[in-house]
């Protein structure tokens, strides 16, 4: 997994919100309530089952490397110094 990777993070998840808010509508009027429900489910537990068989997650931080701190250049604002 490379940095980039945790870039598309936000984006994936965001449109995986935005496809579940056009489909769900839909499958409510087809299948009612619990029956979309019903009909979802399996395809979240797969969802989850294949997330689950990836190897040992890498933090997005650690990827990313250490984070450049500016250097200190005189008194710092607001405390008068």
């Amino acid at each position: 997994m490379s940095g980039r990777a945790c870039g598309l993070a936000l984006p994936a998840s965001v449109g995986g919100i935005v496809a579940g808010s056009l489909v769900a509508p839909a499958l409510a009027a087809a299948l009612g309530g619990s029956g979309a429900l019903i009909a979802v489910g399996p395809v979240v537990l797969a969802y989850a089952l294949i997330a689950a068989r990836e190897s040992e997650p890498v933090p997005c931080a650690v990827l990313a490397g250490p984070v450049p701190v500016p250097a200190r250049t005189g008194a710092v604002a607001g405390t008068g110094s």
